[in-house]
């Protein structure tokens, strides 16, 4: 008799334990190409990505949850970043866009007017520094703009041309930019 209360118990605990589980539908929400840059917010508490599928995502860092998409591109995202504050997202694709994003609603805020080939962003958040290539061959041009990112759109602060011989195309800011 014994053993069959304890037999009985323990059906009715196992029972009890199948049923407070409820079956939950996962579906994939990743990137579907290559991933090509992942960073956190300075707070810690979202995740970027970049990918080839022309996407940026915003990740909860703690539940590892989808928070928002940004789509936008038409080509690949190869870079994004943080703004200092924490609220904005800055994306760069092989499009030759540059993209400002909201990070808590994920809504675009703003598109570079210009072509955009680099960028890098201040070590303090305000002036991102871009740059954009024309030409080809022997005859390339590369100008580089300084842009006050501080409001809702890029303000063009400081433009200048390299010479033809002197195009680089690779850059860094100092630390007191």
């Amino acid at each position: 008799m014994k053993k069959l209360l304890i037999l009985l118990a323990s059906t009715m605990i196992l029972t009890n334990l199948v049923a407070q589980e409820k079956p939950e539908l996962i579906l994939p929400v990743g990137h579907m190409g290559n991933v090509n840059t992942v960073c956190f917010s300075g707070d810690g508490k979202y995740v970027l990505t970049s990918s080839t599928d022309h996407t940026a995502k915003i990740w909860d860092a703690h539940r590892g949850r989808l928070l928002h998409n940004l789509e936008g591109h038409t080509d690949e995202v190869y870079s994004a970043v943080f703004s200092s504050d924490g609220n904005r997202v800055i994306t760069l694709s092989r499009d030759k866009t540059l993209k400002i994003w909201n990070v808590v609603t994920g809504e675009l805020i703003y598109t570079s007017p210009a072509t955009i080939d680099g960028a890098i962003l201040s070590h303090d958040g305000k002036i991102i520094l871009t740059s954009s290539i024309t030409g080809s061959g022997d005859s390339v041009n590369v100008s580089y703009s300084f842009w006050d990112i501080q409001k809702e759109k890029l303000t063009l602060l400081y433009n200048f041309k390299s010479a033809p011989d002197r195009a680089y195309l690779y850059f860094a800011l100092s630390p007191d930019n």
